[in-house]
């Protein structure tokens, strides 16, 4: 008989969130909470949609006494560009502070979502450097969030997971300039001003991006939460292969404009292979290789976008 597994999502109704949401939730093995600061837009179980600020430590404190959880994934964090701002530090820290103090405790297994920002210009992708901070507000709460994580585990014999994710792709993300993901605003960019709009296309093809798919994360997680070789590790997640912004800005074009003015088939647009997700496609069995061909298609499927 199996047994449900009750388990959080905070930050759920992020762009990443609602499809990691939507993955976990089909899983009939699975009773899915969701945690936010506003109401979802959409239809919701008002049994399973938990509406609360964590920087309410109240609120944090009465779900801490009411709900235990098989596993927390903490998806909350904000971004605002590569500042160095003291506010932007305190905004994603404090909630996670009061995170640790309350709600942790009432979990298993806590699945948290860094960054890549925690590498600063550490092009290696394999350890954070003594002595190299990240270069963003955002990056050092990370970094600092993921050693208060672990220091809390290890203390109250709680298991951990630590994601530093590249480059989140997600079909239901919306355009908001400063905000919203390179794809996200090439699509839209492109959709509104065709394709002769200029990028700031010098140096594009000397920018190669992991895009991933928030639905291949989605399934990552699924498929590994009360696995034991994820328990108290750290990993890198993110598609196998690289592509260019050139690349980018092409298959966007071919996908919106569907015609041969764009000459694709003279385009390179062969991906290049990275070996910083060595470590988590062996556990998490290649669930990081939807293509960007793939992910555009179905983004401008899904948001109903047509060239003007």
């Amino acid at each position: 008989m199996q047994i449900t597994r009750n388990i959080l999502i905070i930050g759920s109704e992020g762009s990443a969130g609602q499809v990691i949401f939507d993955v976990l939730n089909k899983d009939s093995n699975n009773t899915v909470f969701r945690m936010g600061r506003s109401l979802p837009k959409q239809d919701y179980d008002k049994d399973t949609f938990l509406h609360v600020d964590l920087n309410n430590i109240l609120s944090c404190r009465l779900i801490e006494e009411k709900y235990s959880f098989e596993a927390v994934i903490y998806l909350a964090g904000i971004w605002h560009g590569k500042t160095l701002e003291m506010s932007n530090l305190i905004e994603n820290l404090s909630p996670f502070n009061n995170f640790i103090n309350t709600i942790a405790k009432s979990a298993k297994h806590i699945m948290y979502f860094s960054s890549s920002a925690v590498y600063g210009e550490n092009n290696e992708f394999n350890e954070v450097l003594l002595g190299e901070m990240p270069n963003s507000s955002y990056g050092v709460s990370k970094l600092l969030s993921e050693h208060f994580l672990v220091d809390f585990c290890q203390k109250n014999s709680k298991y951990y997971t630590i994601y530093r994710p590249f480059h989140i792709t997600s079909l239901v993300e919306k355009y908001n300039p400063g905000r919203s993901h390179v794809v996200t605003d090439f699509i839209y960019k492109i959709n509104e001003h065709g394709r002769d709009i200029e990028l700031n296309r010098a140096g594009f093809e000397d920018i190669w991006i992991p895009f991933t798919w928030a639905h291949d994360i989605g399934l990552a997680i699924k498929n590994s939460i009360g696995d034991p070789r994820i328990y108290d590790q750290i990993f890198n997640i993110g598609s196998t292969y690289t592509y260019s912004l050139a690349q980018l800005e092409k298959l966007i074009v071919d996908s919106l404009f569907q015609d041969n003015d764009n000459h694709l088939e003279d385009f390179d647009l062969t991906p290049r292979s990275v070996d910083y997700f060595d470590k988590s496609n062996e556990v998490f069995d290649g669930c990081f290789n939807t293509n960007l061909s793939t992910m555009i298609s179905e983004y401008i499927t899904f948001n109903n976008i047509r060239n003007l």
